[in-house]
């Protein structure tokens, strides 16, 4: 079998920097997206199973008896991508020690994405897979910090797409709640007046192909873009002259003028009407930004983010936010095609 480093065919040379593939196909990624040939001519499609159904059932959770459709549902992944997940973290980590091995591998990567993506509880988890809460926390803890390693070694900011007419990153900020700190001092730190409560706030970038080339560390829902800009290291990967683009509400001129980088986002409304020119502009640039939220709303059909996060994730809660931005690499892109007539500099 062909090592997932092979299959996944990834610059390295940027750890840290976010497998590159095209934007509408996961054949470049080594997976066979082929139909299976039916065994018969005329084969009548049987009716989708409940995962739920096969969640409570005794002894049926295992991933080689889960189908498509039900890995999808459980992960969000499918069969497919699960398996590219699973042989490139193992082959990352050849020498790993595993620190519980009354459960399957495979078994432990599926409960881990189980986590991200329905947040069950780890009570839960335990009585589905049939070990202890403790047990589902260590496991889940373990797979975290191989899945984010894993990935981080790959350099995505080098596959990005490039062309004169093409901006050289497409930024978004994006919140997460979280529970309220205990301490004075982290709860002003995380108040976000924006979304009303305690969250945490992270930077992301993608290229216009829809490949997700940068993802910040979180930070205090209080902090402002331009900090937020000033402080990840997406100052390091651009240079003079770079073309970004980002929305209007998105505020880190300071940071970006002070190394030369033009920032374009739609203007903002001067009296009651835009004039025409502004418009115009406005929906050309709306066309090409909308991809990013595109993204970030994909990304956030994991529960993990969109729940509330309990304290007691906090530590590793960062780590999740950047690794299931880059998992989105390894779909087929859900971002419209680049119109190559469409100037970004002229718009």
């Amino acid at each position: 079998m062909a090592s997932a480093v092979t299959r996944i065919s990834c610059d390295k040379s940027h750890p840290g920097s976010l497998p590159h593939r095209r934007p509408s196909t996961l054949s470049n990624l080594g997976i066979d997206t082929s139909e299976e040939p039916s065994s018969s001519s005329t084969h009548v499609e049987q009716p989708l199973k409940n995962p739920i159904q096969s969640i409570l059932h005794p002894d049926v959770l295992v991933v080689s008896n889960l189908t498509d459709d039900e890995i999808k549902y459980l992960t969000g992944h499918s069969k497919n991508e699960f398996n590219v997940i699973f042989d490139f973290v193992l082959s990352e980590h050849i020498n790993v020690v595993w620190p519980y091995q009354s459960l399957p591998l495979k078994e432990q990567l599926l409960m881990t994405l189980m986590k991200y993506r329905l947040n069950y509880d780890f009570i839960f988890l335990g009585t589905v897979f049939k070990i202890s809460h403790k047990a589902v926390s260590t496991v889940f803890r373990h797979w975290t910090h191989l899945l984010y390693g894993a990935f981080s070694t790959v350099n995505f900011w080098k596959t990005r797409a490039k062309a004169e007419e093409l901006y050289t990153v497409i930024l978004d900020c994006t919140e997460i709640a979280i529970e309220k700190p205990t301490l004075p001092e982290k709860q002003q730190a995380t108040w976000s007046s924006y979304k009303n409560c305690n969250t945490f706030k992270g930077l992301v970038g993608i290229d216009e192909a829809g490949t997700v080339i940068f993802v910040s560390d979180l930070f205090g829902g209080a902090a402002s873009d331009d900090v937020i800009v000033a402080r990840s290291s997406v100052l390091d990967l651009l240079a003079e002259g770079d073309y970004i683009l980002a929305d209007r509400g998105f505020e880190a001129t300071d940071a970006l003028a002070e190394k030369g980088i033009i920032l374009n986002k739609p203007p903002k409304k001067k009296g009651e009407q835009m004039s025409e020119e502004d418009v115009a502009r406005t929906r050309a640039l709306a066309s090409r930004r909308v991809n990013v939220e595109r993204i970030i709303g994909l990304v956030k059909k994991n529960r993990i983010l969109t729940q509330k996060v309990p304290h007691h994730l906090f530590d590793v809660i960062s780590r999740i936010f950047r690794l299931l931005f880059m998992l989105v690499n390894i779909k087929p892109s859900i971002c419209q095609s680049i119109d190559p007539i469409c100037k970004c500099k002229k718009n």
